[in-house]
């Protein structure tokens, strides 16, 4: 019997994150607490969003909630993120 995600079973409209996994954004905050945890207050982290091919996506809504309250948690001030017009940088109170 094949493998699959509670993820496919849930409704669209499921308001949190639907993913099994840790995210690229969670392992980034992560790596940072451990490595240099005084450098990540005020910092910046990029995200970049990937399409079912795996290619490089404009980020789109909603955005993940799970990394934003890590984000928030430690204290990172903005966040980058690819969009239809460009790289745009939002801080964490937006």
């Amino acid at each position: 019997m094949p493998r699959s995600c509670l993820k496919d079973d849930l409704p669209d409209d499921f308001r949190s994150d639907k993913t099994c996994c840790v995210h690229a954004e969670q392992r980034a905050i992560f790596d940072a607490l451990a490595r240099q945890p005084i450098r990540i207050k005020n910092a910046r982290i990029y995200s970049i969003s990937l399409n079912e091919e795996g290619e490089p996506a404009f980020a789109g809504e909603p955005y993940c909630t799970i990394c934003s309250k890590s984000a928030l948690d430690v204290g990172i001030a903005e966040f980058a993120l690819w969009r239809g017009e460009g790289i745009c940088v939002y801080t964490t109170d937006e």
